[in-house]
């Protein structure tokens, strides 16, 4: 896609089979795809060109460089999308050969089967990358462009630095007549953030930013990224005299910026943008609970509930929560508030029940720290013990993420289990909350954001090191997630990433996997019915332990590269790739199988496998030698 972003763009992308809702693609036979058409859709009327789609290149457009152009590589993927005879919209996706690019990787040219298209005159759109293609409004996924970014020029200048182009076609008798070449363009703008501490001598913070939220009328671009020095890049769709806000965290303090009078950015443009942002109380506000309608809510904490207090008033007044009180049932008119306290170790076993929607918001912390002598000590506690919020919000459906007011979850120390099953089956959760903690206990995030279907976006992981289970299954379900945080772990034990994006049913980009010494099924069934997924990450571990891979990419029905360093085994190494790819790159999911360049499975020379197998290399894939 781009000289800069090649080794990206092979390693990580993977086009949306089935995009967010409101994005939904189809994808047509002939190309990469299933054969599916709507009903009554006539499938023997057929056209085919041929088309070329050139890059502008222009100097200052593209996000790589400032003079940097974007070129097309092998693997590539070019969305196209026209309307057919029953107004349906279809899209369809182009993998990109060698064969089809030229001009130095500034063309290509594409050669393509539409059905039924519209007679008369319409439309075709061309969008690269494939990744960010909608069938709705201008053709880009505006919720990925929101919601999935990190801030990482890597990231932007591969998914992000998108290029378009909308011709028109006329179809008369069944034969179509369109230009043969087309220039395409950028249509989004790119902002280069750099975040200052107004309340702290306008000291730069830009290094410790966790999350960074733009909003701009009633758009927001969320980016979750891991703590680096540098710009904090974010493509954005063009504004044209608007507002713009701007909240920044590192999961302790936050910041906020509102940008004086309304502001244009244009397509094509890169603007670098200085922040001097005020530190906010945020952190200073107890666990809320809102109500959006009137709506009674059932409140059932554990046994040991002396000292757990609630407010009607924002926290001016405080009624105890009664000793041995099977459940507190407090009616709530639309808009009314609830905050609580507390000075008990462990929620788990608590349940929170409601009738209609309830945003939450406030720092969590409240509810685990004494406030006898300091009524705001709850703002600087940073440890929570073991099982404090677990099953905290087990399966209400009802619990939802205010727009402009964060959940906050400041700890940076984690004992066991305190996170497990916190959100799982909150259905109505689309923003989680940052998640700061560099030291975790075991088990601390297992399946905390389990079906957890509308969540949108993953919160940065920064721990280097993890326990045992640490991210058991913590997103799994999750079929609204497109990317995946980050994860820069290197020393690992038993089950820490067992499951943790199972079923994620949209993810387009798997993350980069860097420990190389690996435990006992610290993988297992990690990408399972990942069905998104068409390139895995690299697994650079050269020796394989227990069951570390163990139904790793199950599946994954769209898998078409792998690439595994692997050259030895532990004694103890028994069923290591057992099902590890088994369903992977599966024929009879649909794709077509033109060409074996798209499953290949690269390793050392040095490495033995066995051929034709789930457990080894699957059938018709080819083996490559890799090459650093």
């Amino acid at each position: 896609m781009k000289q800069i972003s090649r080794i990206l763009s092979i390693a990580a992308l993977a086009f949306v089979g089935a995009m967010l809702p409101g994005c939904n693609s189809l994808e047509i036979p002939g190309q990469v795809g299933n054969d599916e058409t709507p009903a009554g859709e006539d499938k023997t009327q057929r056209v085919t060109l041929t088309t070329t789609i050139s890059l502008d290149g222009a100097p200052g457009s593209k996000a790589l460089t400032a003079d940097g152009v974007k070129t097309f590589v092998p693997g590539d993927r070019v969305a196209i999308l026209y309307t057919s005879n029953s107004d349906y919209t279809f899209l369809l996706d182009y993998m990109l050969t060698a064969d089809d690019i030229h001009n130095g990787g500034r063309s290509a040219s594409l050669s393509y089967t539409l059905y039924n298209p519209k007679e008369g005159s319409s439309d075709v759109t061309f969008v690269y990358p494939a990744e960010l293609a909608c069938k709705d409004g201008n053709h880009i996924n505006t919720s990925m462009l929101q919601n999935a970014q990190d801030g990482t020029l890597a990231t932007l200048g591969a998914v992000f630095d998108a290029a378009t182009v909308t011709q028109s076609m006329t179809v008369t008798g069944g034969m179509a007549t369109m230009p043969d070449v087309f220039l395409m363009n950028n249509p989004l703008c790119i902002c280069k953030f750099k975040i200052f501490d107004g309340s702290n001598g306008n000291k730069e913070i830009t290094n410790k930013i966790l999350r960074l939220t733009i909003r701009v009328g009633e758009k927001s671009y969320t980016v979750n990224r891991r703590p680096e020095a540098g710009y904090i890049y974010v493509a954005m769709s063009p504004v044209s005299n608007e507002y713009i806000s701007i909240s920044a965290t590192d999961g302790l303090d936050y910041w906020a910026k509102d940008v004086a009078g309304a502001k244009s950015l244009a397509a094509k443009s890169i603007y670098p943008i200085n922040i001097t942002a005020t530190k906010t109380n945020d952190r200073s506000i107890p666990f809320t609970i809102e109500a959006t309608k009137n709506t009674p809510v059932s409140i059932r904490f554990p046994s040991e509930t002396a000292g757990i207090q609630y407010s009607r008033d924002g926290g001016t007044t405080w009624t105890n929560y009664a000793t041995g009180t099977p459940a507190l049932l407090l009616p709530l008119i639309a808009g009314e508030r609830l905050s609580f306290r507390g000075n008990i170790a462990s929620y788990s076993g608590c349940s929170i029940y409601c009738e209609e929607d309830i945003y939450i918001y406030g720092n969590l912390m409240s509810l685990v720290t004494d406030y006898s002598t300091d009524e705001n000590a709850f703002a600087s506690n940073t440890s929570l013990g073991n099982d404090a919020f677990k099953r905290l919000f087990f399966n209400n459906t009802h619990i939802k993420s205010h727009p402009s007011k964060p959940l906050i979850l400041p700890a940076t120390s984690l004992g066991a289990s305190c996170y497990e099953e916190m959100f799982y089956g909150c259905k109505e959760l689309t923003t989680a909350p940052v998640l700061p903690a560099t030291s975790l206990g075991p088990n601390c995030y297992d399946e905390m954001f389990s079906w957890c279907t509308k969540l949108v976006a993953a919160p940065s992981l920064p721990a280097t090191t993890v326990k045992s289970g640490c991210y058991d299954g913590m997103f799994t379900e999750c079929e609204s997630l497109t990317v995946p945080p980050a994860l820069p772990a290197t020393k690992m034990e038993t089950y820490c990433y067992a499951s943790m994006f199972a079923s994620c049913f949209n993810l387009v980009v798997a993350p980069a996997l860097p420990a190389t010494s690996l435990e006992y099924n610290c993988y297992d069934g990690m990408f399972q019915n990942c069905r998104s997924l068409v390139t895995a990450p690299v697994l650079p571990a050269e020796i394989l332990t227990d069951m570390c891979y163990y139904h790793m990419f199950w599946d994954c029905v769209k898998l078409s590269r792998l690439t595994c360093l692997a050259t030895g085994f532990t004694e103890e190494a028994s069923d290591c790739t057992k099902d590890w790819l088994k369903g992977a790159g599966d024929p009879s999911y649909g794709r077509e199988r033109g060409s074996s360049e798209t499953r290949l499975f690269i390793a050392p020379d040095t490495a033995i496998w066995t051929t034709n197998s789930d457990s080894g290399i699957p059938t018709d894939w080819t083996r490559v030698m890799y090459e650093p």
